[in-house]
């Protein structure tokens, strides 16, 4: 693991520490700016406003608004937030989806005189809200606004954060599991932190979670471990590789399919970052591939980098994509997902 990965995800933590306890103390800005690529920490902040922001006798439903960018109109949110709470202290105004709003720097003669009782919350996610226009600038660097960014998270951050989160449940999880938990995911933090909690449940404070508690969990498979597809391909056994996708494909079975595409797409990076790496000459051998080594067999990663050239690489990444695509319905017409999956391992081993 590399250093400096705790502090990213300290600063996280400590700002939003800071604005529960804003909250509770009922020291709030007026404004809040919500932004970056991280949607799922923008999530944990907007449900703490949600949750705790109006209390109990504060008549939530009269005085907790929610809108949406695409939705609504600059007239609309400033006339809600100008809006003095009904039988409360304070009113809560939240815009969702802000990055869909096309007028936000027209909210600046809102943000420049906000109303005291009022704390607008705006939303703006997938990406950072960019300064260019003067408005925004001077949103941006306003007394009355608290701006968070939720920067992306890297593969370290990610497994780092996945430690951490155990741990605040008094759980601790090796780092094999660590890392066999982020390759079945992904990236996906919301989805992370759902599994996270769910494999909480069963367990003991003070236990510690291995790599076949991962695999139980999240693969919820008997015949296949996580990483058979993988070793399947790095040595083109193309009977295997069919019939473990025929297994996952059928009915009982189907659920675990995004887990399989999504193991699938982190393995063909994993290549591609090793062909970049070694073109560069950063690096000289596949086990300088830290992580993935510790949990995919060294000499199968090895032959894997031997059969997938880079560009082969790139055509499957496509491939995967529009499979995912499919999978969720688009231009699905005329095809099972039986005849999908082995079509998908034709294009991976041809």
């Amino acid at each position: 693991m590399k250093r400096g990965n705790e502090s990213k995800i300290a600063a996280f933590r400590e700002q939003i520490t800071k604005i529960k306890e804003d909250i509770a103390q009922k020291k709030t800005k007026p404004v809040y700016i919500l932004m970056g690529e991280e949607s799922y920490f923008i999530d944990v902040v907007t449900k703490e406003f949600e949750d705790n922001f109006i209390g109990e006798d504060g008549f939530r439903e009269f005085n907790q608004t929610v809108l949406y960018g695409k939705e609504t109109s600059v007239e609309d949110i400033i006339s809600v937030a100008r809006s003095y709470p009904m039988m409360a202290e304070r009113r809560l105004v939240i815009l969702k989806e802000a990055q869909q709003f096309k007028d936000l720097e027209l909210l600046e003669t809102y943000i420049s005189k906000p109303v005291s009782s009022t704390v607008l919350v705006i939303c703006y996610m997938h990406k950072k809200l960019e300064a260019k226009k003067t408005a925004i600038k001077k949103m941006l660097s306003s007394k009355n606004v608290y701006t968070f960014v939720a920067e992306r998270l890297n593969e370290d951050d990610i497994i780092n954060w996945i430690s951490i989160s155990f741990k605040r449940k008094q759980i601790q999880i090796d780092l094999k599991a660590s890392i066999v938990l982020h390759e079945l995911i992904g990236n996906d933090m919301s989805r992370l932190h759902s599994e996270i909690e769910k494999m909480s449940l069963s367990l003991e404070p003070g236990s510690e979670v291995k790599v076949e508690e991962v695999s139980g969990s999240v693969f919820m498979s008997k015949e296949y471990g996580p990483f058979d597809l993988q070793s399947a391909l790095s040595k083109n056994n193309r009977e295997r590789a069919y019939k473990i996708m025929h297994y996952f494909s059928q009915p009982r079975n189907i659920d675990m399919l995004p887990v399989i595409l999504s193991s699938l797409y982190s393995f063909i990076c994993k290549i591609m970052i090793y062909h970049t790496e070694a073109s560069r000459q950063n690096i000289k051998k596949p086990a300088d591939i830290y992580n993935y080594t510790k949990v995919f067999d060294l000499n199968e990663f090895s032959n894997a980098v031997r059969v997938y050239s880079f560009d082969r690489c790139k055509k499957i990444i496509r491939v995967l994509h529009e499979t995912d695509l499919k999978l969720k319905g688009v231009d699905m017409a005329g095809t099972d997902k039986t005849g999908l999956m082995k079509e998908l391992v034709y294009h991976l081993l041809n």
